[in-house]
């Protein structure tokens, strides 16, 4: 049985201020050690690895052998789920006890996910969604103390109300999540493959003319891993305000 965290880890008076940032997706996860405010990726590695095939004995030997070490220097856990299954329910309409219906009203059963919530109160609603369950497990003992996120609630966070207009592009492995805000209000949070930079500006763009927001006045917003500048040289041959965030 793995130790839990507080075992692991410095104690309290020696911790360092640094973060241990890890996103988990069906190929593989990243560790990315962040500065204390969470700003600055100090370090980052890539495991590539089935995960959500693995059994929990094969994922807590992964974890020990590719996570052990950084644990002990980071005085903060965070995990994050990448998972395509999500329903994003409204505050007001939200029970604990229905979770399984809201989520099996849109997706298949497949006897193996577990159905989670995390709740968004910037945007007033609750992301339903499911993970492997022997995934769910491993995490839980070998990170007791930090709690999976699903990616697309991560993303909703970082949005801000802006009376403007602004497109979030949440760039993952063969897609990205698209969060449209205009005048303060979450118009669209929709789920586009795409294969090439090609596609990335196409779907952009078709954001824009969708809700009729213009290119010189709408803020473009990409998080992704690593510091590629491709995705946004081309877009800002179209639009006038992007960046680009390193999660």
């Amino acid at each position: 049985m793995p130790r839990c965290r507080q075992d692991r880890c410095m104690s309290e008076n020696n911790k360092s201020e640094y973060r241990l940032s890890i996103r988990l997706a069906s190929d593989g996860f990243s560790l990315s050690v962040l500065d204390g405010a969470g700003d600055a990726v100090l370090m980052r590695r890539e495991v590539r690895a089935a995960l959500f095939g693995m059994s929990r004995e094969k994922l807590l030997a992964l974890f020990a052998q590719e996570v052990e070490a950084l644990l002990a220097g980071c005085a903060d856990v965070s995990l994050c789920v990448e998972a395509d299954r999500y329903v994003l329910v409204p505050d007001a309409l939200f029970r604990p006890k229905q979770l399984d219906d809201y989520f099996y009203f849109q997706h298949e059963q497949d006897g193996q996910g577990l159905v989670l919530f995390n709740r968004v109160p910037q945007w007033e609603c609750v992301n339903v969604f499911a993970m492997p369950a022997v995934l769910y497990r491993a995490l839980s003992d070998f990170f007791p103390d930090a709690l999976p996120v699903h990616h697309v609630t991560d993303f909703l966070a970082r949005l801000r109300r802006v009376r403007g207009s602004q497109v979030a592009l949440w760039m993952r492995t063969g897609c990205m999540d698209v969060a449209v805000v205009s005048d303060g209000r979450l118009q669209l949070v929709n789920r586009f493959a795409c294969q090439t930079v090609e596609d990335v500006v196409y779907f952009t763009l078709n954001c824009l003319e969708q809700f009729n927001l213009g290119i010189e006045t709408t803020s473009i917003t990409l998080y992704q891993r690593g510091k590629s500048a491709e995705c946004r040289a081309l877009l800002a041959q179209y639009v006038e305000r992007c960046e680009v965030v390193e999660v």
